[in-house]
């Protein structure tokens, strides 16, 4: 076979070049046709955290003290500033101009989940992001979502951005959450779940959350070593929570109206 003619070297080398960059195999770029060989989108498998809402670092800070929590602050001189915290795989943050799209098709007002790896995240000078944690946090352990439909929302698709590519991902049965006046389904990811609710008691806690501010992305689970540290703390504090009980564990709640928008469940951490 002849080589070919200086015509074509560029032709050649920028394919080869652009199927390394999307992570094709040598052999896919030989006749020019490795966007073929691209691979289907694949669901998320990783859950990373949360992501929290804060319009400046003051808000972020004075959320991050009402629930007792220890954080690592980045602030740069052009205004740019990120607040969070390491906790175990998972990452518990705030930073400017928020995290971004739907998840679900469901507004992230209340959390962002984190849908990859955040073992390597923060600012430069600060990294790992550890704090210490005076209320024994340990790990995000979940993001929930009120929704008005249960099963429709678990199956729209993870993102609405066309560029990431249609994926669904695979929730198991609904259950109920009797406290919550609620029935709801949950996908387990390496380090953490996300968990739909679906008010079915129209006068229980799950629907007056629904009615305050429609489907969304709602709160998250927050693994700690002691309840009974983390309910003293809130109440130094003057933070109010409700004690709740379901067939999997007996969370401490913080409801939205005392964080500015975002639920949190304390639950004591899985043993080791």
């Amino acid at each position: 076979m002849r080589d070919p003619s200086p015509f074509h070297w560029p032709v050649l080398v920028g394919v080869a070049v652009a199927c390394l960059l999307v992570g094709v195999p040598a052999w896919a770029y030989r006749d020019g046709g490795c966007i073929r060989y691209l691979p289907p989108p694949q669901p998320p498998s990783v859950f990373g955290g949360v992501g929290l809402p804060a319009g400046d670092p003051a808000q972020a800070v004075a959320m991050a003290g009402r629930l007792g929590l220890g954080t690592v602050s980045c602030r740069d001189p052009s205004g740019w500033w990120l607040e969070g915290v390491q906790l175990g795989p998972t990452a518990l943050s705030w930073r400017i101009y928020g995290f971004g799209d739907h998840v679900l098709g469901l507004p992230t007002t209340g959390v962002t989940p984190l849908l990859s790896d955040q073992k390597d995240w923060g600012c430069p000078w600060f990294n790992p992001m550890n704090a210490e944690q005076p209320a024994g946090a340990r790990q995000v352990t979940c993001a929930i979502a009120i929704v008005s439909d249960l099963d429709a929302a678990c199956g729209a698709e993870v993102y609405s951005s066309s560029w990431r590519g249609s994926t669904h991902l695979s929730f198991g049965r609904a259950f109920d959450i009797p406290w919550l006046g609620a029935r709801a389904r949950e996908v387990r990811l390496r380090n953490g779940s996300l968990r739909l609710i679906e008010p079915v008691d129209p006068v229980g806690l799950a629907a007056k959350w629904l009615a305050d501010g429609g489907p969304r992305w709602l709160g998250l689970t927050l693994e700690v070593d002691d309840l009974a540290l983390v309910a003293r703390g809130l109440e130094r504090r003057g933070v109010k929570f409700l004690r709740a009980s379901d067939r999997r564990h007996a969370p401490l709640i913080v409801e939205p109206d005392q964080t500015g928008g975002t639920l949190v469940e304390f639950v004591v951490a899985s043993p080791s």
